[in-house]
This record gives C-alpha cells, structure tokens and sequence, in this order.
C-alpha cells in the first residue's frame, strides 16, 4: 500500500531504526535520531543494492517517487542508478586532489624558500658545500614542508637526528643555515616567522672544542720533520705541507692559496675575507696578511715553475685547487697518526713556541686570524701590528731551520734536479 504524505510525516522514531514501504523498490528510514530518509532497493546484476535518495521533508513523497522512475529507467537500459551519483562523487574528489596538488606546488616551502635565498650569494665553491648540507640534514625533513608551518619542533627533530650522531659541529652549521634562510624569508614578507628564533640552545649537546695533535718540544719537532720530509715530490700536496709550518694558515687556506693572493714585492700573503670566485677564504671572515720570511719567499718562487692556472697548489691532473683533506691523508701515509700531528697543529706548534720566544700575545693571536674575543676590539685592521708579525714570522721560520737542522722539508727543492 503506498505511502500518503500525513503518513510520512507521522512516523515517529524508535530504539531501533526501521523502514516503511511506499511501493516499486521505494522506502523510508526512518532513525532513532528522528531523521527520515528515501531509499530506493533495487538487484543490480542479481545483487541487492539501495540508492539513497535524499532526507524527508527536504525531498517530498512527489519528489523521492519522480527519483525512484528516474532510478528504474536507468535499470532498464543496464545502468546502475548509483553510476552518476558515484561517478560525481569520484569527479569532486579528484577536482579536490587537483586542487591540493595545485596549492602545494604554488605553496612557498622551505625547499623553494632555500633556494631563493641560495641565489641571492654570491656564486662560489662554499655555496655547494651548504647545499650538501641541507640536502643530507634538512630536506628529508621539512623540505616539502610549506615554509610558513614549520614548527620549531619540526627544526628541532631533525637538529636532534645530527646530535644522536654526536655531529655537533654540524649540528651548529645546520641550524646557522636554517637561520639565514628564514630571516630572508621574514625579511622580504615571505614568511611571518622565523622558527629557528625560538629553539633553546640548552636543549643540544654542547659542541666540545677539538683541539688538534700537535707537538712542541724540539726533539719531537725535529723527529716529526724528519718523516715530513718523505713528502719530496714536486705535487701540489707536498708544496703546500711545506709551506704550512711557514705561514700559521688553516689547511683550507693554504690549500685554496692563490697567485692573486702572493704579494712578492711586498713579502706579504695577502688573502681576502671572501674570494667571489672561490668563496670564504678565512674562517673569521676578515681579510689577513701573512708576512713572508725568506723560506716562505723561496719556496713559493720554487712553485712559480709550476704555475698553471690561478693556485699555488693544484691536482696536477685535474688543475683544480687541492682539497685540504689531501693534506691530511699525506701526513698519514708518512707514518704520523692522527694522535701526533694533524695539519691544523703547525698552529699550534707555532703559537707555543713563540708564546715561550717572549713574543707578544696578541701579535701571535693576530697572526693566527683568530677572532677577537671583546667586539669592542673587533673593529679589524689586518695591518695591526705588522712590523711585529714580520720579525716574528722570520724568527719562526729561522727557529725550524735551527731545531729540524735544516731539514729539506723547508728548504726548496731545485726543479731541475727534480
């Protein structure tokens, strides 16, 4: 028997939900909730199956019948009557998805952030170093991330990754990075915030300072130069450990050493804070000048023969400036290990040496290019002190001829002779 619209309306709830009829497939839901919904039940490929029609009162008796016609016809030519309805929803949902993927690619994040910012530095060899970082510590971690929804803990999470591998150091350069990226995003109106501001340093590892093997005592200088002095061939390598106990440089500043940066007639090394070419040349970011002693003098002469290309010490097979790391592994191969000498401890060899010469502190603290400690102080001028460091620098150079008894290490080898 058919349904009439009073009866419809005077279905009352229940516990549980129940239907009522109104004829040809068409029923009424009725729910403990009080909500009353059309349905029409139908065999579709000889399986049941139910297409809801919409919620009484909103779709009227007249209404949920024309539907349920409408339903039925589609049946008569082999078609399921949910198919449209089904194939609208699918329809929406990949408009939605479309629109998701359209907005992540517009969206700002703190992949396309970083390489703004990379773009806006000078274009140099240290520009792929920070990319490397960045690539190993930060991509895989808030990369795809929209630069504006990245938390402080999502910095942190992957800051801690680096201090599980006691990696502090680089912990440190990672989250400088981090740093530099968001303050330009902040400062261009990119971003509102910059992260990075509200990470706690108490929450890290303290980076413990490494300090580097040396030796200081004369018999060990003499003993130690005396296996330097198996490093004899006419190679970039052996110039530049050569040259390092002359000059107090880091071996990434001996090892990047270039012609523009040798003053001959003055006697001087000049290097720059930065080179556009090549990037940061000194650790401390300010220019620095290297009095040069007459062995520093001839030993560099020795390697004008040599010149090809802009740097003092090259991979004679690819030209390319040596890498710093070549010195170390040099020192290795001659017998020294890592808990005698590394290449940072001329250094350290020079600054006692000279500290026990009765030389000044801050003439070998300025020589060193070691930063001031009082900003106040900092106001830099690379020349401070430079008839002092002259003295000083030939000292130095004439006491390892002295104690190492004119070990040929020092001395240059006549390129004839090969």
């Amino acid at each position: 028997m058919a349904l009439t619209d009073t009866q419809a309306k005077a279905l009352k709830p229940k516990d549980k939900a129940y239907s009522v009829a109104d004829g040809n497939g068409l029923v009424i839901d009725v729910r403990p909730t009080g909500l009353k919904v059309w349905r029409y039940r139908y065999r579709f490929n000889d399986k049941p199956a139910i297409l809801t029609i919409g919620e009484y009162p909103i779709i009227g008796l007249a209404e949920a019948r024309a539907k349920r016609d409408e339903a039925r016809k589609l049946l008569i030519n082999g078609i399921d009557p949910r198919a449209p309805k089904q194939e609208a929803k699918a329809a929406a949902k990949e408009a939605q998805a479309v629109a998701v993927a359209e907005k992540a690619a517009s969206a700002l994040t703190f992949n396309k952030l970083f390489l703004q910012w990379l773009d806006t530095r000078p274009q140099t060899k240290h520009n792929e170093k920070v990319l490397q970082r960045v690539n190993n510590h930060l991509m895989p971690y808030i990369g795809n991330t929209p630069a504006c929804d990245i938390t402080p803990m999502m910095l942190i999470e992957a800051l801690k990754r680096l201090d599980d591998a006691d990696k502090t150091h680089m912990r440190t350069k990672v989250k400088g990075i981090a740093s530099m990226v968001f303050k330009y995003g902040v400062g261009y109106g990119l971003i509102s915030n910059d992260p990075t501001a509200s990470l706690p340093n108490n929450i890290f590892k303290a980076h413990v300072t490494e300090h580097y093997a040396t030796v200081t005592d004369p018999k060990d200088v003499k003993a130690l130069f005396i296996k330097l002095n198996a490093c004899n061939d006419l190679g970039g390598v052996c110039g530049a450990l050569r040259l390092a106990p002359l000059v107090f440089l880091r071996p990434s500043e001996v090892a990047g050493l270039r012609w523009d940066e040798v003053d001959f007639d003055a006697k001087l090394l000049r290097l720059p804070a930065n080179n556009k070419a090549t990037g940061r040349r000194m650790k401390n970011e300010l220019d620095h000048l290297v009095p040069l002693s007459r062995q520093a003098l001839a030993l560099l002469q020795e390697r004008l023969v040599y010149k090809v290309g802009d740097h003092v010490f090259y991979n004679m097979r690819t030209y390319e400036p040596i890498n710093p790391e070549s010195i170390r592994q040099r020192i290795r191969r001659l017998g020294i290990d890592k808990e005698t000498f590394t290449p940072h401890g001329f250094r350290h060899m020079a600054s006692t040496n000279l500290n026990e010469l009765g030389f000044n502190k801050d003439v070998i603290e300025k020589q060193l290019a070691h930063q001031e400690s009082n900003s106040a102080r900092r106001s830099y001028n690379h020349a401070k002190y430079l008839d002092e460091r002259i003295k000083m620098m030939q000292v130095w150079a004439d006491w390892l001829e002295e104690k190492t008894e004119n070990a040929p290490t020092l001395t240059p080898v006549n390129p004839k002779e090969g």
